[in-house]
């Protein structure tokens, strides 16, 4: 009688032992998976933030360097708007990392629209 209440309290302690580790288990895959969340996010954000500080610098430096001599002259139209913007945009594109240019283009299909629209919301913000 001995025997079969030590093979069922083994067979007991085994199952609760398995259900335990199971569930140890189950909680560090979560943890795991909300870590990789976060750190995408900071990874995210670090690039985000880099990608539009760099806009705004160029689209600053643009405009002392090319923009506000040609206003001062009044020769600031279609062309050298165009100019300016590929310039602001070539100085993006050699600043950047190639993290971040691999960033932008896992974020969106279109690299130079995505720029566009972040230069042109940098030079509304610094009229």
């Amino acid at each position: 009688m001995n025997e079969i209440w030590k093979e069922a309290l083994l067979t007991i302690i085994t199952t609760i032992i398995g259900a335990i580790a199971t569930v140890v288990i189950y909680f560090l895959k979560a943890k795991i998976d909300n870590l990789k969340k976060q750190s995408n996010n900071e990874l995210a954000n670090k690039y985000m933030d880099m990608i539009v500080s760099t806009v705004e610098e160029c689209v600053i430096t643009t405009n002392q360097t090319y923009v506000d001599n040609l206003k001062a002259e009044n020769l600031f139209d279609k062309d050298a708007q165009a100019i300016a913007f590929n310039k602001t945009k070539d100085a993006i594109l050699d600043i950047l990392s190639s993290e971040a240019k691999k960033y932008i283009e896992s974020i969106t299909n279109d690299r130079d629209q995505f720029l566009k629209m972040l230069i042109e919301a940098a030079v509304k913000r610094n009229k």
